[in-house]
Formats: structure tokens, sequence, C-alpha cells
């Protein structure tokens, strides 16, 4: 039982430091984006290092969720593989519960969140191109 409960509450950790990731991650790309957006970079060759660097940062951003999940994927595994061993598979019944409910149209929030990095990424490249081009 101190095993599982360890378990979960490593997979708990994860999740709190997925957090505070994008919170760096945002802070980061939103300085960036306002640094380009603020007329301080007034070259076009200014412009496009700043927008290259924060698409590089939103790379970043995507392949540190992707890392997140996949640790938090193999946590999981292990959190249902000991749950076996117990009178109720809580997890297990919980994500049958989300995963079966059609009116929730879940999605994993994993995958909905590293959407945001490449959103992010779009915008800057879009907004470098029209600032480029308009001057």
């Amino acid at each position: 039982m101190e095993q599982y409960r360890l378990a979960v509450e490593m997979a708990d950790r994860i999740s709190g430091r997925r957090q505070s990731a994008n919170a760096f991650f945002v802070s980061v790309v939103s300085a960036l984006t306002i640094t380009n957006g603020s007329g301080i970079v007034s070259e076009w060759y200014w412009t496009s290092t700043v927008s290259g660097a924060a698409m590089l940062v939103c790379f970043m951003w995507w392949r540190t969720l992707a890392s997140y999940r996949a640790i938090n994927s193999a946590k999981f595994k292990v959190i249902h593989k000991i749950e076996r061993s117990l009178p109720f598979l809580m997890f297990a019944e919980e994500e049958q519960h989300y995963k079966s409910s059609k009116r929730t149209g879940y999605k994993p929030l994993s995958r909905i969140e590293q959407a945001v990095p490449v959103l992010f990424a779009v915008v800057i490249l879009v907004s470098a191109i029209v600032s480029v081009v308009a001057k």
C-alpha cells in the first residue's frame, strides 16, 4: 500500500512540475513577443531573431510537455499495475468513466495542452512575417 501511495504522490508531483514548466514557458514567450510588438526592436533582422528565439522556446516547450506526458503515462501504468492487487481499482475505474462518457467529449488534457505552444509559434510566425513585410 505504501508503494501505491508513493506512486500516486510521484505522479502528482510530475503534474505540479509540468504546471511550473508551463508558467515558465508562457512567461518567456510572452516577454519575447512583447519585445517584438513594443517597437523596441525595429529592424527586420532583430524582429526575425526575436521571433526565431520565441519559436525555438515554443518548440522546447512542446518537447517538454511531450516528455512530461510520457513520464506520467509510465507512472500511471505502474499505478494501474499496483491497483490490480488492491480491492478497488480507483484510477482504472475513474479512467473508464471519463473515457466512456460521450457527453464530455473527453480529450486527454496533455494533448490539448501540447497544442498551446504550437498555437503560440504559429501566431509568432505570422506576426513576424507581417512585421517584416510591413517594414
